[in-house]
């Protein structure tokens, strides 16, 4: 007979700073710079990178955000690498591309890491061949990497899709732009963003684009806020990217920039708090963004980490304080095949439940009014771990793991 799980949401009494960056854990590694990194469920990734020797990396470092604590895993199964692309696809991590020495051939190779069993498996080669420094981003179930650089230095604009089911790439429309490396990439929704970086003639592009995997097309949009982005930091949360520090002709950056992929602008945050650098380590948990490692061309190197936190949950509200009050929710059946219903302790106003996939990504939003209860239809998502979040008029705020079977 099978078992029903019943998960219990518990909101502690907290306040939380807005638009504030807190310092974490430092990474327990030496100082690197240009690894790669992403994000599964509550569990951040760090691999490979350089030190300031000009030696390369294997290694995978996991941080936990619920405990604040870095634990290194298995080595990267491709061996030492800097510059790879990462990315994630059904809360498994997938990295490669890169150099693997000073002065190598880039890498064409692609690799599987599952958090569950600590594994790395190689997987097909990426169709484009050989190339560093690309510009990747997943939506809904594929990985798209676009651009980069290859091993005769010429700058690319074309785009790839990996079918991680299929274990196979396919080539998409080519983005109508200059072909570059080292810029920005994200996802928010159902869209991929891509921008700045460099081009083989020492041009910095200052375009910024979207794709459309439904329509195969890309669609230009805001211009980034100042002329260069290069080696920079980025993550998004809901509806928002984020991009900071970096590399400019001048020197180094610590301004947060965040984007507003509804009103297509860009604004600036608070500002990131540690010394300013680029190659850096970024990406996003839930409502938070994390950044932390790089250096200043390889000298000095850091390996300081902090956590930013942004206006809101909501991310367009404009308040000061989130204040997290307590209140126990309850979800059941979980696992679940198609619905569930989320009961909560007391009756909300005007509440906002959110269904999250491992990447962070916005599958299901329901608001409920004035209720004491949800119920989640999950019909036709994918199998696999998602995460809850409810929210209500009080900015009341609760996450919690839930399984599709």
């Amino acid at each position: 007979m099978k078992k029903l799980i019943c998960a219990v949401l518990i909101l502690s009494a907290l306040n939380v700073s807005a638009d504030n960056w807190t310092q974490k854990a430092s990474i327990p590694d030496s100082c690197l710079r240009a690894p790669s990194s992403f994000s599964i469920g509550t569990k951040g990734y760090v691999c490979g990178g350089g030190y300031w020797s000009n030696t390369w990396s294997k290694s995978l470092w996991e941080y936990d955000q619920l405990s604040n604590v870095w634990t290194q895993k298995a080595d990267y199964g491709g061996g030492v690498i800097q510059g790879p692309t990462a990315l994630v696809i059904q809360g498994k991590g997938y990295v490669g591309l890169g150099w693997n020495q000073m002065g190598s051939m880039s890498q064409k190779s692609w690799w599987q890491y599952d958090p569950n069993t600590n594994i790395w498996v190689q997987k097909a080669d990426f169709g484009g061949g050989r190339r560093g420094a690309s510009f990747p981003f997943s939506i809904n179930n594929k990985g798209y990497v676009f651009g980069g650089i290859d091993s005769i230095s010429n700058c690319l604009n074309d785009l790839w899709e990996y079918d991680a089911t299929l274990d196979n790439w396919t080539q998409k429309t080519s983005c109508p732009c200059l072909g570059r490396f080292e810029g920005i990439s994200f996802s928010i929704n159902s869209e991929g963003y891509m921008g700045g970086g460099i081009n083989s003639t020492g041009i910095y592009p200052t375009d910024f684009w979207a794709y459309n995997p439904i329509t195969d097309n890309w669609t230009q949009k805001a211009t980034i806020p100042i002329n260069e982005f290069v080696d920079n930091g980025y993550f998004s949360i809901g509806n928002y990217g984020y991009v900071t520090c970096g590399e400019i002709s001048s020197g180094y950056l610590t301004t947060l920039w965040q984007y507003n992929s509804i009103t297509d602008q860009w604004v600036t945050k608070a500002s990131f708090p540690g010394n300013s650098r680029d190659e850096v380590a970024s990406f996003s948990i839930g409502n938070y963004g994390y950044v932390g490692w790089g250096g200043k061309d390889g000298n000095p190197l850091y390996n300081d980490f902090y956590q930013y936190t942004p206006d809101s949950s909501e991310m367009g509200a404009s308040i000061n304080e989130i204040t997290l009050q307590q209140i126990t929710t309850t979800v059941y059946p979980n696992p679940f095949k198609n619905t569930t219903t989320i009961k909560f302790s007391e009756q909300l106003h005007n509440a906002t439940v959110k269904i999250m996939d491992a990447q962070g990504k916005l599958v299901k939003r329901y608001e409920l009014g004035v209720s004491s209860e949800a119920e989640i239809n999950l019909t036709g998502v994918a199998k696999g771990t998602y995460f809850v979040e409810v929210m209500d008029e009080k900015k009341l705020l609760a996450t919690q793991k839930i399984v599709v079977e």
